[in-house]
């Protein structure tokens, strides 16, 4: 068999592999250990704007082509969702994991959300999400965050393996007065109330 002793002298931790093997221009696990201890009520908005701080990082410039490189790699999506995905449950699982096994679901909805703002952010320019002023930004974004990571996924989930309703907290202020409007209540459209 293989002598993990070995293959952790020689490679690292299972991170500092993971990073290696995308090359990407800074760490992940920087971005997930930095909100291990940010209140729980504010998750969204620090985590949208430690993207910010990156962005406007030394490694900005090198961020774009490494999303392009994860994009067009054959196995770029499973290091993605496997590894960070991993960094994000190491450093906030436990406090988000509410009801019980629901925290992986979570943790990828939050990621569908923030890999599509660094598309349309970084990658593909989208306008006027692409030059929106960074504090427009957060209140934009992190509500959406702060939802997925700790508020309602609907009234029930039998995807991540949960039985019965799924806790409801309350929305921050002006959650739902997004780029598009709207109550930011999910489902309101549906039910006639939009």
């Amino acid at each position: 068999g293989v002598d993990q002793a070995r293959v952790h002298h020689y490679f690292g931790t299972k991170k500092q592999r993971f990073e290696a093997a995308i090359d990407l221009p800074f760490s992940p696990s920087v971005l997930a250990d930095s909100l291990v201890d940010v209140p729980l009520d504010e998750l969204g908005e620090s985590l949208v704007r430690g993207l910010i701080a990156l962005w406007n990082s030394p490694a900005s410039e090198a961020i774009v082509p490494a999303i392009r490189t994860l994009i067009a790699s054959q196995d770029g999506p499973q290091l993605v969702q496997g590894m960070i995905g991993q960094l994000v449950l190491e450093a906030i699982g436990p406090r988000i994991d509410h009801p019980a096994g629901s925290g992986p679901l979570r943790v990828a909805l939050a990621g569908s959300q923030v890999i599509g703002l660094m598309l349309a952010r970084l990658v593909m320019r989208v306008e006027p999400v692409a030059s929106l002023p960074e504090e427009e930004l957060v209140r934009a974004v992190g509500p959406t965050l702060q939802r997925y990571l700790t508020g309602s996924l609907g009234e029930e989930s039998s995807a991540c393996g949960c039985s019965g309703r799924l806790p409801v907290t309350a929305a921050p202020a002006g959650a739902g007065s997004g780029l598009l409007g709207g109550s930011g209540a999910p489902g309101a459209h549906r039910r006639g109330q939009g």
